[in-house]
């Protein structure tokens, strides 16, 4: 790519503006904008996608009665006169040490026929992940089936493609139960979109098992037939073509193996760009547009070559494309020892040791690195942890990696809800494992009740759209066609989850859970697979309390304090704050008070509570800070379930005595079992 003559003028050598924190105006006119975005110039085509990003967001938030913070942008093209960007060095580029100006060389099609610059740059990444110089990344080993059952390693898949020459590409299914096998396999990542394709069916299979027409797959499984032979390799796994379609049995079993699949393939082909299987792996492109721009510019008396990169390079050319929306695609992704990502515009490379495109061969510079570089870590943690080698810091990375997972996977598509818990099943395997921790429903049972408070960002999807919990649409539905989880575990809602951190410090109060939660399992014998029932048992104090909602779209409750002639408190010493988050805030009951906002009452299940001195009050005072689960009351006594996360900060001690005051003593209306005297509850979650 290049920089037009206005960017290198006021930027490059515009010293004032690097290392200045003022913003500054971009071209003196639109017309002028759009021809050197026309021209390839780097940082006029980022901002231009960025303000066309800024319009798309602006349109929703209108339509959603939401004013957006920066609205002077929204008339760019009309009044240039509001200063619309800021470079800071190190977010501008990298110092560029490769001794030369040369772009990479690239083609003008990313494809992996022998003697394109593609396969050249793919067979390099390939030779130095098998040299010395990547030592994790050696770890990857052959496979052998020896037929009837053996296997001289960890791992076979039960089916597997094999296939033929570049020359003339034959295709089979095998069963290498049966058949010997003998290499390395590859695997594929793709979106099945609304596209009909071939697929393996009991109907089909024995044909298969002879030979499957080329002409018959989808552009993206010929193309991916391709790159496995350009690696030198005869056998791919793809989840439409190794696991019986329509077969619930078989599609169990091995997508619970799933895991296992990807975390011993030689590599995974990733058709990242393709909305659905027709679309294929290789795009055409136009080289001049792709490479970093090189230029020579002086910052405080340093002279220097620079290349010029966008600061959320992998975030938009890689993590933005169609196929890491796909929430099954997650799993794949951290779990596959190397990946080929074929992007819209240029081909990614990522194993143990190096993460690289074509544009940036050797590796992506420190200053864009950050998050995948944060993401091989994890990868290279959970493809080679093991119970007994566990330090403290890697289980309490393992922790962190669980949150950033469940909350990374939430966001993305699901198309088939009742796939929420074997979509991730891999990675709770391998974190399992590790941790040696028994698994509840995407819940961890070590410190069970800390799990609990998860909740649902922003009460809402990725899209913006609400989160809503998992139903049945009418009670003839059999369970098994809907049912994905209890209510008191997160993958019983679709929508953004975060899972609370770890609890070290002891509450004052904490509830009790009694027994095992009772799981019923549709594998008897696999915890991380699907499930048709689940209830928890509990004793805890249970509060009725009143909550207002903030908006319209009722994504945020606030606890409704008592006027101030009932508190005989004054409003200045109660700063503390009761916040409520609705799993599913289009079910809620609520109570309209005619100002256009309306009101939940709601049962608060207290999960712990901490009383402290607070600093902030007057001497000898104390405050409460805690997290509660908000519950409504099912058709049977003293079974409940579960609508929202409740947690409160510093409340005042006249606002704990007025929660003090809505607990819960008469269990004559409700069904529950009291205990101890004291206003507790015994009851059940669902």
């Amino acid at each position: 790519m290049t920089i037009c003559d206005f960017c290198f003028n006021k930027i490059f050598d515009g010293v004032e503006i690097v290392d200045s924190d003022e913003l500054h105006h971009h071209h003196q006119d639109s017309s002028s904008w759009k021809e050197s975005f026309e021209s390839g110039c780097d940082i006029c085509t980022v901002l231009l996608l960025r303000v066309k990003d800024f319009r798309a967001q602006a349109r929703q938030d209108a339509a959603r009665s939401q004013p957006h913070e920066a609205s002077p942008l929204v008339v760019l093209e009309q009044d240039l006169r509001w200063p619309i960007y800021q470079f800071r060095v190190d977010k501008l580029g990298i110092e560029d040490k490769s001794g030369s100006t040369a772009a990479p060389k690239l083609h003008n099609r990313t494809d992996m026929v022998r003697g394109s610059d593609t396969f050249a740059q793919v067979q390099t990444w390939i030779e130095d992940c098998n040299s010395p110089n990547h030592p994790f990344c050696n770890e990857i080993v052959t496979v052998e089936g020896t037929g009837l059952g053996g296997s001289e390693s960890k791992f076979v898949p039960t089916r597997l493609l094999r296939v033929g020459s570049e020359s003339g590409p034959t295709v089979r299914l095998i069963e290498t139960e049966t058949e010997r096998f003998q290499g390395h396999y590859t695997t594929l990542s793709h979106c099945w979109g609304s596209l009909h394709f071939i697929t393996l069916r009991s109907h089909n299979y024995k044909e298969m098992l002879k030979d499957i027409p080329f002409a018959d797959f989808p552009i993206s499984f010929q193309q991916a037939i391709k790159v496995t032979l350009s690696l030198g390799i005869r056998h791919l796994w793809i989840d439409s073509l190794c696991i019986i379609q329509g077969d619930g049995e078989d599609w169990i079993r091995e997508g619970l193996r799933m895991d296992e699949v990807y975390q011993n393939s030689y590599c995974n082909i990733a058709a990242v760009n393709a909305r659905d299987a027709s679309q294929g792996l290789f795009r055409d492109r136009k080289p001049t547009r792709l490479a970093p721009s090189i230029v020579h510019a002086s910052w405080a008396g340093n002279s220097q070559r620079y290349k010029v990169v966008q600061d959320q390079f992998w975030k938009n050319e890689l993590l933005a494309e169609p196929l890491y929306r796909r929430a099954w695609v997650f799993q794949e992704r951290m779990l596959a020892p190397r990946i080929l990502h074929f992007g819209g515009r240029q081909v990614f490379w990522q194993c143990k040791s190096l993460t690289a495109c074509e544009t940036l061969p050797d590796g992506l510079p420190r200053v864009i690195n950050h998050v995948p570089e944060e993401e091989r870590r994890w990868r290279k943690l959970l493809q080679t942890i093991s119970a007994g080698d566990m330090k403290e810091n890697d289980k309490a990375e393992l922790r962190i990696i669980w949150r950033i997972a469940v909350e990374s996977y939430t966001s993305c598509d699901l198309t088939k809800k009742t796939d929420k818990l074997i979509a991730i099943a891999g990675i709770a395997k391998q974190i399992g494992r590790a941790l040696n921790e028994k698994y509840i429903a995407g819940l961890w049972a070590n410190d069970l009740v800390t799990q609990l408070g998860w909740y649902v960002k922003d009460s809402a999807t990725v899209d913006g759209q609400p989160s809503i919990r998992q139903q049945a649409g009418n009670f003839q539905v059999p369970p098994h066609l809907w049912y994905r989880a209890p209510s008191w575990a997160w993958p019983s809602v679709d929508g953004v989850v975060q899972v609370p951190m770890q609890v070290h410090q002891s509450p004052g109060y904490h509830l009790s859970i009694l027994g095992e939660p009772r799981v019923k399992l549709q594998k008897a014998d696999d915890e991380f697979g699907q499930i048709s029932q689940g209830s928890l048992h509990v004793q805890g104090q249970l509060y009725s309390l009143e909550f207002k909602a903030l908006s319209p779209e009722h994504s945020e409750f606030l606890w409704r304090f008592p006027p101030d002639d009932q508190r005989g408190s004054s409003r200045g010493s109660d700063s503390g704050l009761m916040r409520l988050r609705p799993d599913d805030r289009t079910s809620l009951l609520l109570r309209d008070d005619g100002d256009g906002f309306h009101t939940l009452r709601c049962w608060t299940l207290m999960l712990s509570y901490t009383l402290t001195n607070s600093d902030s009050l007057n001497s000898g005072a104390v405050s409460c800070s805690g997290r509660a689960l908000a519950l409504r009351k099912t058709i049977r006594n003293g079974i409940f379930a579960r609508i929202g996360f409740i947690e409160f900060y510093e409340l005042s001690e006249i606002q704990w005595k007025m929660v003090e005051s809505a607990k819960v003593c008469s269990t004559s209306d409700i069904g529950t079992e009291a205990y101890e005297n004291a206003c507790g509850h015994t009851l059940t979650l669902v």
